[in-house]
């Protein structure tokens, strides 16, 4: 029987696990983690618990029904965790009786098109849960979630920014969040957002891409020598500038037939929404063969930082003066 792991998250209130078997795979571990918790604290608002461990390496039919068996004085209930799963355990927990008993079984390591995978999803008694790479809606759900429940105040741009650049593994995603509840009923900004993700460095170099849209030669060199500080800026940079470039072919490629301010509003990120007169210019001018000649140099710069990395700055000047001009 499948169930979604993302509503689960959002709706844990909505679903109960007690004298359930409950098998929980996929490829994100920290996903996994969660619906483990949610299995465990389910259960733990109608019942004291004890929690054991079996591995079913070496299967023991005697030996498990005797550990499972085993009840604690001091709990009315037994949550068994099974690892590495094998046919004989699936042949036991088929006749096993679920009376004040919950089986988690988790299985990373099982591929979504095996048997026992299947089994699972089709079984009309046991649950399977997927955990993969989260949705997009799913993490725009879960932020205004905690943003509602922890009186969070923020700024649009600070919102889109949060949105568009917080991490999509789920124990990060929580983790970057938990952050923001120092700022109950406080307005946090934009740079408030920045400095508290991870990853800060994207706003000020994003800020560098619309100096070479606006063609200011002065202003790239000024902006670069501030912003440009290590070789891992510079890589960060051509990151960002691919980025935009995939913006620009999905763009360009929708150009006949559209209009150009829906085009902006469509694909540039929402966190940049002050800087969409700048943007919708760049996708007036912008057409395939010039994104031909920015794919070129963008590998063309990427060979010359790995041969003379301490020349970051110069090479990424002559970089962005060179791709302003093609932009132009």
């Amino acid at each position: 029987m499948k169930f979604n792991a993302e509503n689960i998250v959002l709706n844990s209130s909505n679903y109960h696990f007690d004298n359930k078997i409950v098998f929980i795979s996929g490829n994100e571990i920290g996903f996994i983690t969660k619906i483990e918790e949610l299995v465990l604290k389910s259960i733990k608002l109608k019942n004291e618990f004890e929690k054991i461990i079996l591995d079913s390496k070496n299967f023991d039919k005697d030996n498990f029904l005797e550990q499972i068996n085993n009840r604690s004085f001091f709990s009315n209930y037994k949550i068994v965790h099974v690892t590495n799963l094998t046919q004989g355990v699936l042949d036991f927990l088929e006749k096993l009786e679920l009376k004040n008993l919950t089986i988690i079984i988790s299985a990373a390591e099982i591929k979504s098109s095996s048997k026992i995978k299947r089994y699972f999803d089709m079984h009309n008694q046991f649950y399977s849960i997927s955990c993969y790479n989260i949705s997009e809606n799913f993490k725009k759900k879960f932020i205004e979630n905690f943003i509602t429940n922890n009186n969070v105040e923020m700024s649009d741009d600070a919102y889109w920014y949060l949105l568009h650049n917080i991490s999509d593994k789920y124990k990060l995603l929580e983790s970057e969040l938990e952050k923001l509840s120092n700022f109950s009923n406080e307005k946090i900004s934009l740079r408030e957002i920045t400095l508290l993700l991870s990853n800060t460095e994207g706003v000020e170099l994003n800020d560098l891409f619309f100096d070479c849209v606006n063609g200011n030669k002065n202003q790239i060199i000024i902006s670069s020598q501030k912003k440009i500080n290590s070789s891992s800026d510079a890589y960060l940079m051509l990151q960002i500038i691919k980025n935009f470039s995939k913006i620009l072919i999905s763009t360009s490629e929708k150009k006949s037939g559209s209009n150009f301010s829906t085009l902006v509003n469509q694909y540039l990120p929402k966190y940049l929404f002050m800087r969409k007169k700048n943007f919708e210019e760049l996708v007036k001018k912008i057409n395939f063969e010039k994104l031909v000649l920015i794919n070129a140099l963008l590998q063309k710069t990427e060979i010359y930082l790995r041969k003379d990395n301490d020349n970051y700055l110069m090479i990424m000047q002559r970089f962005l003066l060179n791709y302003s001009k093609i932009i132009g």
